[in-house]
């Protein structure tokens, strides 16, 4: 998780390949340690909800790398891409190097976060390694927003201040959204720290230590609303937005009842609504021409990836071949003939380029998390509960940008996923 958050994102093939390893003996290890325990069951095999959905998904990816219909190469300083014979009713992919995007390193990097995310799972009962995965990812994020704010203050776009790229770094990211991604969900897990600690605590004293959690927020906070991304902004303010309705729902809860206060908490939400939707708009009117040209710009993209989605719809165009697959499509009226590298969007990009058995795969892994955190429903903490708030808008956030692709914030997403149904106090009856 060190490796992750400091590791310029695992999208070069240096960090990629060194947190790909990582994840791989996290794997191993984990699966080892699962089957020479006496009470290893193969249910828990089957109730983690990484490895059969994951699985599909990464076997999906195996097989368009396997079988390509394009080959890419950069030529001249520009981008080529040549299609070669391929067995059509097979899935396939795009070919090349690693210096040009292609399926093979997408499906590595996917790779990753499927070793670690599965590995994670099988330690989910244990409360205390939970509870330390928790604070660590949050005391390390905000380290890497101080980073962030010290990089953006000394304008040096440069990772680590040392080797000069025509990337914009912000922290050890290239891209500021893709570190607002990763620092939000930091944020959540700082949140749930401190919500874990102040539940927990029997004293005053220790009650009133949970709050120190209020620095490593701040940077967190900060970091967000100096960048430029504007999803990282919105997100933090739906999520505080959550967590006063969720304060207000434990609140009335005790007094009200349960019917009395989700009434309540409806007549809020209407109330609210309102002043909201002015405030959207106002925000959007105050952007930049530029900040307004992205906005539209991901909105039309939607037009193109349906058209991208409809050539190959079973079992998509490859995995890293949206941009291939939208300059083939009519995007001069849109977008000049441009070469675009995403849908800017997660969810339209993994249907893309996994088809509906991709989406399908991905589905399978929400409804065996879901029905996880069903089950242990009458042991989760507030703390559980501010994470899953954390993953809905996260969720939200990912319409709207890409960072679901990148291997650092796949880990973390799968990480607070994770965490979200896990046991962060000791409980008797562990579902």
């Amino acid at each position: 998780m060190f490796f992750a958050v400091w590791s310029t994102s695992g999208t070069r093939p240096l960090a990629g390949s060194a947190m790909l390893g990582i994840s791989a003996l996290a794997f191993v290890f984990s699966i080892l340690n699962w089957g020479f325990k006496e009470n290893s069951k193969l249910s828990d095999i089957a109730k983690n909800p990484f490895l059969l959905g994951g699985g599909i998904l990464v076997l999906l990816g195996i097989i368009q790398v396997l079988n390509p219909h394009t080959i890419a190469y950069d030529a001249d300083g520009y981008l080529h891409a040549r299609s070669i014979e391929y067995i059509k009713w097979l899935p396939s992919g795009i070919k090349a190097d690693a210096e040009v995007y292609g399926s093979a390193k997408a499906v590595a990097e996917l790779l990753a976060a499927y070793f670690f995310a599965s590995a994670l799972f099988f330690h989910s009962k244990n409360a205390k390694f939970c509870k330390f995965l928790l604070k660590f990812f949050a005391l390390n994020i905000a380290a890497m927003s101080i980073f962030a704010i010290a990089q953006k203050i000394l304008n040096a776009q440069a990772v680590y201040f040392l080797f000069s790229t025509d990337s914009q770094f912000y922290g050890p990211y290239y891209y500021s959204n893709a570190t607002c991604a990763a620092i939000f969900l930091g944020l959540c897990a700082t949140a749930a720290s401190f919500c874990l600690d102040f539940d927990t605590a029997k004293s005053f004293k220790k009650k009133t230590l949970s709050f120190l959690w209020i620095f490593p927020a701040i940077p967190q906070t900060a970091a967000i609303f100096i960048s430029t991304s504007v999803g990282g902004k919105m997100s933090v303010l739906i999520f505080s937005a959550l967590l006063i309705l969720f304060a207000i729902f434990v609140f009335l809860k005790k007094r009200m009842g349960n019917a009395k206060t989700l009434s309540a908490i409806f007549a809020i939400i209407i109330i609210s609504a309102f002043p909201t939707f002015n405030a959207a708009k106002n925000s959007y009117e105050s952007l930049s021409p530029t900040k307004k040209a992205s906005v539209i710009g991901r909105a039309e993209l939607a037009y193109v990836a349906k058209d991208v989605f409809l050539k190959a719809p079973i079992f998509g165009s490859g995995a890293d071949s949206f941009g291939y697959s939208a300059s083939k499509v009519e995007t001069k009226k849109t977008f000049g003939n441009l070469f675009l590298n995403s849908a800017h969007n997660s969810i339209l990009n993994y249907a893309c380029e996994y088809g509906i058995a991709g989406i399908a795969a991905i589905f399978a892994v929400f409804f065996l998390w879901a029905k996880r955190l069903f089950a242990r429903r009458k042991i989760l903490q507030t703390a559980n509960f501010i994470c899953l708030m954390g993953l809905i808008v996260s969720t939200f956030h990912s319409m709207f940008d890409i960072f679901l692709q990148i291997p650092s914030t796949m880990v973390f997403y799968a990480l607070i996923m994770t965490l979200s149904a896990s046991i962060l106090k000791g409980a008797k009856d562990e579902a």
